[in-house]
C-alpha cells in the first residue's frame, strides 16, 4: 500500500509466487469461504444482540398500560449467546483470514 491515495494493492494472487520464493512451496492464501462467511456471522450476531436491545428498550420504556410481550423474554433468553457467538465467529474470521505472509516474517 505506499500509505497514499494513488499506491497500488497487490491481490491475493499476485502475493503467492513472491511468498513462494520467500518461505518455500506451500499456500500462503488465507481461507476466503471461510473468512467470508464467519464475518457475515460475526456483523448477524453483533446486530442480532443489538436488535434485541433496542426491542427490550422500547418494551420497557413506553408508556403503555400492557407489559413486555411473553415471547420476548424467550428472544431475551435465547439472545443472551449472541455476543459469545460473535465473539467466536470474530475470532475464527481473525485468525483464518490472516495473511501468512505477514505472519511469516
Amino acid at each position: 500500500m505506499a500509505g497514499s491515495f494513488d499506491g497500488e494493492v497487490e491481490g491475493i494472487n499476485d502475493l503467492q509466487a513472491p511468498a513462494e520464493q520467500q518461505h518455500g512451496p506451500g499456500d500462503y492464501t488465507p481461507n476466503i469461504p471461510t473468512t467470508y462467511w464467519t464475518f457475515r456471522l460475526m456483523i448477524g450476531f453483533g446486530a442480532l444482540a443489538g436488535l434485541v436491545s433496542v426491542l427490550g428498550l422500547w418494551f420497557t420504556r413506553r408508556r403503555a398500560t400492557r407489559s413486555v410481550p411473553r415471547w420476548f423474554y424467550v428472544a431475551v433468553l435465547a439472545a443472551l449467546i449472541t455476543p459469545f457467538a460473535a465473539n467466536s465467529v470474530g475470532w475464527i474470521f481473525t485468525e483464518m483470514g490472516r495473511q501468512p505472509w505477514l505472519v511469516f516474517g
